[in-house]
């Protein structure tokens, strides 16, 4: 059963056999794929990331179906997620307790993971490299995209 859902692309095989973990992530990836644009936009608002008009609902779906597995991931499976984008690991953190760091390690490849998406978007996000710096860009982007043409020369400080 592990075999058939790694070949219908759930990444089972990173729970090292864990049945009981594959299900959840079988189940989690069925619920998600269920999930409305806007239910997928709304979740990634709460998260405290900006509305984006070209961020379709596949790539909104990846994203949180990436989120989910990383919650459920094991330790040393995170850390190995973390080596392939060439961040941290925390192997150096000594007085981190493994909530605090698991929490670290998902939001470094949360960033990682919007900094792809941003870049193929044009936004120069590797190179700024901050994920931080880049949304911004993003909550001002859509903002002007969002105005008239004289709301945007008024904001520009044309007449």
């Amino acid at each position: 059963r592990l075999r058939e859902w790694e070949e219908q692309g759930f990444p089972v095989s990173l729970f090292g056999g864990d049945y009981h973990k594959a299900v959840e992530l079988v189940k989690e990836y069925k619920s998600i794929s269920t999930m409305s644009k806007k239910g997928l936009e709304k979740w990634y608002k709460n998260i405290g990331y900006p509305e984006e008009k070209d961020a379709d609902r596949s790539e909104l779906e990846q994203l949180y179906k990436k989120v989910r597995l990383w919650e459920m991931l094991p330790m040393e499976a995170l850390r190995k997620e973390c080596a392939r984008i060439g961040g941290p690991t925390g192997q150096e953190a000594t007085s981190q307790d493994e909530k605090e760091l698991r929490a670290d390690l998902k939001l470094q490849l949360f960033k990682q993971e919007r900094l792809i998406a941003w870049e193929a978007r044009g936004f120069h996000a590797l190179r700024i490299g901050n994920a931080d710096t880049v949304a911004q860009m993003i909550r001002q982007y859509e903002h002007f995209r969002a105005m008239g043409d004289a709301e945007f020369r008024k904001a520009c400080g044309g007449t």
